[in-house]
């Protein structure tokens, strides 16, 4: 009999899955996309420098050269460096260009136009040259963007536009302040001194003054409180006119401290307070006239004491009623002499235009006592003007 073998029992089949109505109704998602932290780079905006003046193969005189233009960025502390090079690549002038913001965004950051100068020393002959406006470095004094124009430098006698005449100084050396005078000035126009010397980019002292009917007397001096720079040696005497033209220019030497004396000079310093101030003045036996002769000088402008003189101006000289063609038109020193302790002082009629008023009359007298008094051989002080004692009221 055969034996019956079991069958297998079937495996039981999987359970169908029945949707849910949440799963039914939920709407089908995009697959989400992690976002990534790797940055866009940003296109640089390009840093550009435009000089807009001078224009390329400009005619450059007068030893000073102003440049504008506009940078696109903002330099670091607001500097941009310029630098005037000659045919040969050599440095001729060095010196900074500052930048205003505002462009063109309105903000700092959008740059904004320069404006700087430089001066020179005026070549002898025409030549070719290049001024370049750049940007540094303040990492390690790399040029990181410059812009280049040619220009053309003229000698000093090329840039002369209607001359003035010199008066003061004559001589080929001078001290510091230094006395300038002239005449042949475009009627009562604005005329700018200044001084500069080799190895400074900018002048060391500057001055301008409104000249009288063509006169005119500058003192150039140094203006700061502080100790003036020490500058001696060759030098560049020059006037401009108001409109920037050169109007005379002299080359002189400044005396060095070993070739020079001290005096002392009365001005007042208030309405009523002289005040003797020490002065340079070039060696010399005769140290009361050259006290004297700075006195008639005058102070030097701007200066920060605040120094006046009660002695008259060239305005009032050139306009004084009773002035004829014997006057100059600033007050002359005729002559100091010292005899028995008694310096008489001899003026010329240009020191009649002080006017009528008695005491001002006597504030000159005071400043021309006090400034003599400082000579120990110096016991009276008799004041003349051609050669009149009583024409200066006590």
């Amino acid at each position: 009999v055969p034996t019956a073998v079991p069958s297998a029992t079937p495996a039981p089949a999987a359970p169908t899955s029945v949707p849910t109505l949440a799963a039914t109704l939920a709407p089908t998602l995009a697959p989400t996309v992690a976002p990534t932290n790797t940055p866009v780079a940003a296109t640089p905006e390009p840093r550009t420098i435009t000089i807009a003046a001078p224009v390329a193969n400009a005619e450059i005189s007068a030893g000073t050269l102003t440049v504008r233009g506009v940078s696109s960025f903002w330099p670091f502390e607001a500097t941009l460096g310029m630098r005037l090079l000659g045919s040969n690549g050599e440095t001729l002038a060095v010196g900074p260009a500052m930048v205003e913001g505002g462009y063109p965004t309105g903000t700092d950051d959008g740059g904004g136009p320069f404006q700087g100068t430089l001066s020179f020393a005026a070549p002898t002959t025409r030549q070719p040259a290049t001024l370049e406006v750049f940007e540094e470095s303040m990492k390690d004094g790399s040029i990181v963007t410059s812009v280049r124009v040619p220009v053309v430098l003229l000698p000093a006698s090329a840039g002369v536009v209607d001359p003035i005449t010199l008066d003061s100084p004559i001589a080929e050396i001078g001290t510091m302040p230094l006395h300038i005078a002239f005449r042949g000035a475009r009627g009562n126009e604005q005329l700018t001194a200044r001084i500069r010397f080799a190895g400074f980019a900018d002048p060391v002292a500057e001055a301008s003054t409104t000249a009288t009917n063509g006169f005119g007397v500058i003192n150039l001096g140094f203006t700061s409180e502080s100790a003036p720079p020490a500058t001696d040696g060759p030098a560049t005497l020059q006037i401009l006119h108001a409109d920037g033209t050169l109007a005379a220019e002299k080359r002189l030497r400044i005396l060095g401290p070993n070739e020079v004396q001290y005096i002392k000079v009365g001005w007042f310093a208030g309405s009523d307070e002289i005040v003797l101030a020490q002065q340079a003045v070039g060696k010399t036996p005769r140290l009361a006239q050259a006290a004297i002769e700075e006195l008639v000088q005058g102070p030097w402008e701007g200066n920060a004491a605040g120094f006046t003189t009660m002695l008259p101006t060239v305005e009032e000289i050139v306009n004084y009623p009773g002035r004829d063609a014997s006057w100059g038109y600033r007050v002359r020193l005729i002559k100091v002499t010292i005899t028995n302790g008694v310096a008489t002082v001899n003026f010329g009629p240009e020191l009649r235009a002080y006017g009528t008023s008695v005491v001002r009359a006597q504030q000159i007298r005071q400043q021309v006592e006090q400034t003599l008094r400082q000579f120990s051989s110096v016991k009276e002080v008799v004041i003349q003007i051609n050669g009149d004692a009583g024409a200066l009221p006590q």
